[in-house]
């Protein structure tokens, strides 16, 4: 997942254990896949719209989940999921991902929950950007962001997940209301933001344990060295019956 905070920017994903450091050479790194047999009968259709509502206006729901607290309960920067719980509601549970690095969390949800969480993802705001005026132009920052993405991959209960490219929406303009202490750093109460990002939205998974890992990296070649941002996590996920 990434964040942008003016001339520099952070990124979630969502999901296992290990760091990878990705090196990556221009042109040459596409998104991965795992070839394995698939687990997307259990992923909803990037077209479907679930609970009534459509992946895009779920991505704005999750970014409006993912900073609604301050750091100290913050699922973001949970190092071993002792926030999962924090600001949950209704059909659909969030999972978060990292600013870069690695994480291992575990968490307990109820039965009958779906669950979606970003790969790799960027978000652009006013607060965060003062110099962008218009919608389109956040709409244009998220983009550029969401294309140095190089890799991505997500497995559930080992079993990888296949087409994850096909898998990336843009959000519409939502509201971020920021609670003092925030994740961003910001200083202000609220503020208009676009994201732009690969997803995975779960149908409900069986009572008992479950594992989810995801990892991504992205490089940005635009800038006067080479930057690479890579993240993975992984969740140990209880489902209550």
């Amino acid at each position: 997942m990434h964040i942008k905070a003016d001339t520099t920017h952070l990124r979630f994903p969502i999901i296992m254990a290990c760091v990878i450091l990705v090196l990556v050479m221009p042109g040459i790194i596409p998104f991965v896949t795992i070839e394995s047999s698939s687990n997307n009968q259990n992923v909803f259709t990037i077209d479907s719209k679930p609970y009534n509502l459509t992946y895009s206006e779920w991505t704005a729901k999750w970014w409006q989940w993912a900073f609604s607290t301050p750091k100290d309960v913050n699922s973001v920067l949970d190092e071993d999921g002792k926030n999962c719980a924090q600001g949950q509601s209704g059909p659909v549970w969030f999972l978060a991902g990292t600013f870069g690095g690695s994480v291992v969390r575990e968490c307990t949800i109820p039965a009958e929950k779906s669950i979606m969480f970003p790969i790799l993802n960027s978000e652009c705001s006013y607060a965060e950007f003062p110099n962008l005026k218009t919608e389109s132009e956040l709409r244009d920052c998220a983009k550029t962001f969401q294309d140095q993405v190089t890799q991505i991959e997500t497995t559930i209960d080992g079993v990888g997940l296949q087409g994850l490219e096909k898998y990336r929406v843009q959000s519409p303009l939502f509201n971020l209301t920021l609670p003092e202490n925030n994740a961003l750093g910001i200083q202000v109460p609220s503020t208009q933001a676009v994201s732009d990002g690969n997803w995975v939205f779960l149908k409900p998974l069986t009572p008992g344990k479950h594992e989810i890992h995801s990892s991504g990296s992205s490089v940005d070649f635009t800038t006067t060295s080479t930057n690479t941002f890579a993240t993975e996590t992984t969740y140990h996920l209880t489902v209550e019956p």
